[in-house]
């Protein structure tokens, strides 16, 4: 790939930030304004190139590090927690834009004023693409009259949906102009088609689903079309960018109402998918080069499913199930493609088998038909998932398990899936009859991922299994499934032993794994201390003998402390003579060591008595 010189690299990120960043959002409006206010008080106090990557330093209320990467903009990165572009990434940029270029000219630039739909100009002279409000792909949708009746509607609030604004005749004129404009190519007109507050139908009788559907997709392919195929350059860095511009035209339509969103953005979101995927397998760069590049498209894709999904109004209306059968048809070609980011699709797949596919007659014929597929792929295939999907819906889940282990332990993510499913039912003998499998396959998975990935299914098995443990008593399996999640779950184990006042197991258990004391300070090690003081003991015999073998004077006076804890409890439980016999041995053992025998006199172990407790 090749790399830029600061000067392109400026530019290039310039269109970049305008493609990405609207004016009208008041989170992007903010990032700017923040960004500019660090720029013009000079909090950027340093920026230094190193290879493609360009470092700045911002000082903010705490000071930042932002690497924006020349060649792979997806790559920017910024030390504090904000998500997407910040405003010390922003600030970054105005100072490497304001050596060569007015940063107040690339401001007036980004705040021009968009060509409203609802201006008479529209109709009457041709835009540049970038002015105007509604593109579907390199189509333009502008309605050949104006509403006159809503003087609002020439400069309408941009976080305002149109549809709520304009009466019923209105919404019906501008539908019949748009979906005009935009489905013509397809060579069947469908001007005919009526929008109203009943769902569309055509002259020819043909299903509402059916016409949604047929719209939607349309749109997408056309947007697709327009701001993807027809770029002279697909590398794959560019097909995230362009992939994103694309999801940002789709995001905010006109046309939609409401109650149908959340299915528009399931159905475009796949569509988008399934066309990136073709896009994917046809290009010369590998499956790895792809996922490295293209993950965050993929990731919001994803997560505009998932959102959509857990947001879709019930019951669905029975005039839209040519619609869901149709898109069932879609989320199996999606599979079909076996194309980069399996995992990724696969939850795709179970977000709508979960959520959205629900009818029993739907579930029962994906199961014959995912038997049937699983059966002749290769046993990698995203189908024989699929096919474990299935069986687990079916209530299954022996038959699920098995085959789930069959495919192999990279799959095994999907048994997190099964317990999150079955706890937001509540559904706790679900959770009780999968987590023998989860317990006995737990490392072969966690071998093959890294320490971070491991981290957080810990943290998420404890947000579940917690809850599971407070509806069923069961706490063996729970201590089973964090001994098993070892090393990752050590402080989780602790905590589990100390908040079930368990306190000699979580010695031994600290003993056992050689953890820092440090898991006990404070408030929990007094609670300890005063409850079962005792129990400290073999702990802290322990580490007066590793202290004492470091052989250095500070690692004397740390066994030092030790010991006067242990004098401590010795006599708070009545047993001086025990304490008395082992601290003579001690002696005895390290007479040689002069130095350990001077931090003894000196924390008054030799020659102290009745210390008070």
């Amino acid at each position: 790939m090749d790399s830029y010189s600061p000067a392109e690299f400026v530019l290039s990120f310039s269109a970049h930030l305008n493609m990405f960043l609207n004016p009208n959002h008041p989170e992007d409006e903010r990032a700017v304004q923040k960004g500019l206010l660090l720029y013009n008080q000079k909090m950027v106090r340093s920026l230094k190139m190193k290879g493609p990557i360009i470092f700045g330093h911002v000082q903010d209320v705490i000071p930042v590090q932002v690497k924006l990467h020349m060649d792979l903009f997806t790559k920017n990165e910024c030390s504090c927690p904000a998500v997407g572009y910040c405003r010390h990434i922003l600030a970054v940029f105005f100072s490497l834009y304001g050596k060569h270029h007015s940063v107040n000219e690339w401001l007036e630039s980004w705040r021009a004023p968009q060509q409203s739909l609802f201006s008479n100009e529209a109709s009457n002279s041709e835009l540049p693409k970038e002015k105007l409000i509604i593109k579907i792909g390199q189509k333009t949708v502008v309605p050949a009259t104006v509403p006159t009746n809503k003087s609002q509607l020439l400069a309408p609030d941009p976080q305002e949906r149109v549809e709520d604004r304009l009466t019923d005749q209105e919404m019906l004129s501008l539908s019949k102009q748009s979906s005009t404009t935009i489905l013509d190519s397809k060579g069947a007109s469908v001007s005919d088609m009526q929008f109203s507050k009943n769902e569309p139908t055509n002259n020819q009788g043909q299903s509402t689903g059916d016409n949604l559907y047929d719209f939607w997709v349309h749109m997408t392919d056309e947007i697709f079309q327009g701001e993807v195929l027809q770029r002279n350059s697909l590398y794959p860095y560019l097909m995230n960018l362009y992939g994103h511009a694309a999801l940002r035209q789709l995001e905010n339509p006109i046309l939609i109402r409401r109650e149908n969103m959340q299915l528009y953005k399931i159905v475009t979101n796949v569509r988008l998918l399934q066309q990136l995927q073709e896009l994917f397998l046809s290009s010369k760069y590998s499956t790895q080069e792809i996922e490295d590049t293209c993950a965050q498209l993929v990731h919001t894709i994803l997560h505009n499913v998932e959102n959509a999904t857990e947001q879709l109004p019930q019951p669905i209306p029975l005039s839209l199930d040519s619609l869901i059968v149709r898109l069932q048809r879609e989320v199996r070609e999606l599979l079909f493609l076996e194309g980069p980011f399996p995992r990724q699709t696969l939850l795709i797949y179970w977000a709508l088998w979960t959520k959205l596919f629900t009818s029993r007659q739907l579930r029962d014929d994906e199961l014959t038909f995912a038997e049937d597929i699983a059966k002749k792929s290769n046993p990698d295939s995203v189908w024989v998932v699929a096919y474990v999907i299935q069986l687990f819906l079916a209530g299954k889940v022996e038959q699920a398990l098995d085959q789930l282990n069959k495919s192999g332990p990279h799959n095994f993510f999907y048994i997190f899936q099964f317990i999150d499913h079955y706890a937001s039912e509540g559904n706790w003998k679900g959770i009780t009859s999968i987590l023998p499998f989860l317990i006995q396959h737990i490392k072969d998975y966690f071998s093959g991922r890294s320490y971070q990935e491991n981290m957080n299914y810990v943290r998420y098995t404890n947000l579940i299994l917690s809850d599971y443990v407070s509806h069923t008593n069961r706490m063996d399996l729970y201590e089973q499934v964090l001994i098993e999640m070892l090393p990752y779950s050590a402080r989780s184990i602790s905590d589990l032993y100390f908040d079930n006042e368990d306190y000699y197991k979580l010695m031994d258990f600290l003993q056992l794994t050689g953890m820092s004391m440090d898991v006990i300070v404070g408030e929990k090690l007094r609670k300890i201390q005063k409850d079962a003081p005792d129990s400290l003991l073999p702990l802290y015999h322990q580490h007066v003998v590793a202290s004492i073998e470091k052989k250095n004077r500070s690692s004397y006076k740390e066994a030092v402390r030790y010991l006067k804890k242990l004098r401590t409890i010795y006599k708070k439980i009545k047993k001086e003579a025990v304490w008395e016999l082992y601290f003579a041995n001690l002696l005895q053992d390290t007479k040689r060591l002069r130095a350990f025998q001077e931090e003894c006199q000196r924390g008054k172990l030799i020659d102290v008595e009745n210390e008070t407790v």
